[in-house]
């Protein structure tokens, strides 16, 4: 055997223990979910800039849960049953679309979200788009917002980021790799 023959040999003896697993599904069919999922069953320690990532993502799902509501209320002509509650409406409709949630807009979110004219909207949810994840966003509102806010396992599941392109994770459960 040569060289380039023993190198072969070798590379193919370890890449016989690496799985390539390529998730494919329409977009919000939760493939990313099943890849959070796998890494938090294999104890993959997700880096400090990740966590950062699903806290902003957190903060910002908030907001887009709100708006949507808001929204939603609006073409399906249903008032806010609480009419002192239209310039928090109206500043919540206003922030713009990388916004995150403050403390000062948590008490808003929270009154809207309790306020019986959009839970009859959250009740005709299935006339309108909105994340999976809006009453669990909008009942978290006070924690996620806090300063110190650090996202728990089940948050970084609820969390949604939307994914493009490819991302690679890597799972080890020795001798296997999986990526």
């Amino acid at each position: 055997e040569n060289d380039a023959e023993k190198l072969l040999k070798q590379s193919r003896e370890e890449e016989k223990y690496i799985f390539k697993i390529l998730l494919l599904g329409a977009g919000e069919s939760g493939k990313s979910t099943v890849v959070k999922q796998i890494k938090i069953i294999y104890d993959v320690n997700e880096p400090t800039y990740e966590k950062q990532k699903y806290k902003q993502a957190l903060q910002r799902n908030v907001i887009e849960a709100m708006q949507t509501l808001l929204s939603a209320a609006k073409q399906l002509n249903i008032p806010l049953a609480n009419p002192d509650l239209e310039e928090a409406s109206e500043k919540i409709i206003a922030l713009d679309s990388d916004s995150r949630v403050t403390l000062e807009q948590a008490p808003m979110i929270d009154q809207l979200w309790k306020d019986i004219g959009i839970q009859k909207v959250y009740a005709r949810r299935d006339e309108y788009w909105n994340m999976d994840g809006t009453p669990y966003y909008l009942n978290e509102v006070f924690r996620i917002a806090d300063n110190s806010f650090a996202p728990n396992e089940e948050d970084m599941i609820m969390a949604r980021i939307r994914t493009t392109g490819i991302v690679i994770s890597e799972v080890v459960e020795n001798p296997y790799q999986f990526q």
